[in-house]
């Protein structure tokens, strides 16, 4: 139970709540309807890796890049029934999210943050869709084994948290892959690397 995805959950629900991570890091954390937190299960529908296929297969997309990336997974967050927030432009981007395969166990930690020039493909739910789709369609596609694991008709188990100020999403992420670490020893399957700062989640 030490690495379900349940536990983490809960876990960083706490700390945001009780806003225990300003005694962490010493930053102050946003309130009210800027935070936003949901967790749902990823393809919904029976026939979503054919769809995806027969997108490929007709080039029905552009490179997945700003407006272009907008564009094909607003599709998929409608045809999924994926939650996404809507309070405002700042709620969709600074975040943190975690995807655990069917059975919870955590797979990858990523994080979304708003430094890009093109904040439009960096908003959390852009950064998780970024995993579910095939590296034909998306070149920066950086955990092929998840495409995989849908291909093959799994599913996902996926929770997010956006609205946060720019800084917590990269200490959140640190926090929880050395959650992980200390819990297995290693980091999570889809992880490559410990203690990354960039924004290549």
């Amino acid at each position: 139970m030490l690495t379900k995805i349940k536990t983490f959950q809960n876990n960083l629900n706490e700390l945001l709540s009780r806003h225990a991570l300003e005694d962490l890091f010493s930053l102050p954390l946003p309130t009210g309807p800027t935070s936003f937190h949901t967790s749902f299960i990823f393809p919904k529908t029976t026939d979503y890796r054919d769809w995806i296929l027969e997108r490929e297969k007709l080039r029905d997309y552009e490179a997945i890049v700003g407006q272009s990336a907008q564009c094909l997974y607003n599709q998929i967050t409608v045809r999924e029934d994926v939650p996404v927030a809507r309070a405002n432009a700042r709620s969709k981007v600074n975040g943190i999210y975690i995807i655990a395969d069917s059975t919870g166990e955590i797979l990858y930690i990523g994080k979304s943050g708003a430094n890009f020039k093109d904040v439009c493909n960096d908003l959390v739910i852009n950064r998780i869709l970024d995993h579910l789709v095939p590296e034909s369609i998306n070149k920066m596609q950086n955990t092929p084994d998840l495409w995989r694991r849908i291909e093959a008709g799994e599913n996902v188990q996926i929770c997010y948290w956006s609205g946060l100020n720019r800084l917590v999403p990269t200490l959140l992420e640190l926090y929880l892959l050395n959650k992980y670490y200390v819990a297995r020893g290693t980091l999570p399957p889809l992880n490559k690397r410990r203690g990354r700062t960039n924004n290549t989640a």
